[in-house]
């Protein structure tokens, strides 16, 4: 109970000063932040309480708080700029317009001569292929590839886990090989990678549909004994 006739009334914010008053507002953002279902608004959110909480730990003068808050912000933007890029790499894979030269460090090149089986159908898959230079035969439905095309990559993604077509140089060719580790490592972690190879996998399917339905059968063990013999 309160004094009969008195004003006095609790007074929640009264000893809140301006520097708990920062702290309040960025924790509040930072519970935001951890419900945010998508990570766009999370960084954004996230990247907004650390400002906040730098501004009121350099109001408060401590300086260990201001430092680990400049940290984390620099974090925050830092992540915020990567999914920026993430993002707009995922519209320009959409397009069909994917730039592959990041990943050359995981590229190994090796040459092949004018008309040598690169790989056959049915054969179990080991790499996925970048052509550089030259042209390839992808023989089974008469598609030819050239500079800069990615070939071999339906196979990981098979049943079988088996080479769907015969793909043949012709001419000269300097081929970037990516082992099948660092391709799926790469379709695992990079979605724009991701699209990309999807849409390529559908395109070839569509190819293949187009020009010979029965292309993609597996190899049947007779005609494997056949060849191989």
């Amino acid at each position: 109970m309160y004094p009969s006739g008195s004003s006095w009334r609790p007074d929640v914010l009264g000893d809140v000063g301006t520097t708990d008053l920062f702290g309040w507002i960025a924790a509040l953002l930072t519970l935001a932040a951890m419900a945010m279902q998508t990570m766009m608004p999370l960084r954004v959110f996230a990247s907004v309480a650390s400002g906040v909480f730098l501004l009121g730990s350099a109001l408060s003068g401590s300086v260990i708080l201001a430092a680990l808050a400049a940290a984390i912000l620099c974090a925050n933007l830092f992540r915020l700029l990567q999914l920026h890029r993430s993002t707009a790499e995922v519209a320009n894979a959409r397009d069909g317009a994917f730039n592959l030269e990041w990943i050359e460090d995981v590229m190994r090149p090796v040459d092949f001569s004018d008309g040598e089986i690169i790989f056959r159908k049915g054969d179990a898959p080991h790499y996925i292929y970048f052509l550089h230079e030259g042209s390839v035969l992808l023989e089974e439905i008469g598609i030819k590839l050239g500079p800069g095309d990615i070939f071999g990559e339906i196979a990981f993604f098979s049943a079988t886990k088996e080479r769907t077509l015969t793909a043949r140089c012709t001419g000269k060719c300097k081929i970037m090989v990516i082992r099948e580790s660092d391709f799926m490592k790469l379709h695992a972690q990079n979605p724009a990678f991701g699209l990309f190879v999807l849409r390529l996998v559908a395109s070839r399917l569509l190819d293949g549909v187009e020009n010979n339905p029965d292309a993609y059968k597996p190899i049947s063990p007779l005609e494997r004994k056949r060849r191989d013999g």
